[in-house]
């Protein structure tokens, strides 16, 4: 197929067509050989996410397409957790309303964890994870919601006080579709 046949957003399209730096540039030229294979628009997004190559998977090309996508792609989901599997501790919480509670003795911080009611996915990548690398992966997917600094206790239901687990340091905190994801920093 052609390039300017792909109906994909503006801006996600100027991600796959940079070439700046060792993860774009990898993007790029995957970005082509997909446009090049394509038959249509929905072919590319099948071949295109079909790698398993972790520089396209954290390149901004690659979450900026996805992201676009998450309203229409049914596979959204397994490449979140293709992303989210490289934390070193993974935890679930229950939400009545759409949000982790997090906080230390009787003062709690609410994350939205932008699904709404249900089971909460946490993870938490520390610095010796590569950390940086998937960094890049989950701000280009999620939404990033606040910094926390010092030792917090997660609460295993929102409108609970039963503690799940204790975590110490100082993190981004991202969040979508049921994740909530806390990246030392």
């Amino acid at each position: 197929m052609k390039k300017e046949d792909l109906d994909i957003n503006k801006f996600a399209k100027s991600c796959m067509e940079n070439d700046t730096g060792n993860m774009a540039r990898k993007n790029h030229m995957w970005f082509e050989e997909c446009v090049e294979k394509a038959k249509d628009t929905w072919n590319f997004y099948e071949l295109y996410f079909a790698t398993k190559d972790e520089d396209i998977i954290c390149s901004q090309g690659y979450g900026e397409l996805l992201k676009r996508l998450v309203p229409l792609y049914k596979g959204f989901d397994r490449y979140v957790n293709n992303i989210t599997s490289h934390a070193s501790e993974h935890y679930f919480t229950v939400s009545d309303w759409g949000r982790l509670k997090i906080g230390v003795n009787d003062t709690y911080f609410y994350v939205p964890n932008g699904y709404g009611d249900g089971t909460t996915f946490i993870h938490i990548f520390h610095q010796n994870d590569d950390a940086i690398k998937w960094l890049n992966a989950v701000e280009h997917i999620m939404s990033y919601s606040s910094t926390i600094e010092g030792k917090f206790d997660i609460i295993n239901y929102d409108m609970g006080k039963d503690v799940l687990a204790t975590v110490d340091g100082n993190f981004n905190i991202y969040y979508f579709n049921r994740d909530v994801v806390f990246v030392e920093v």
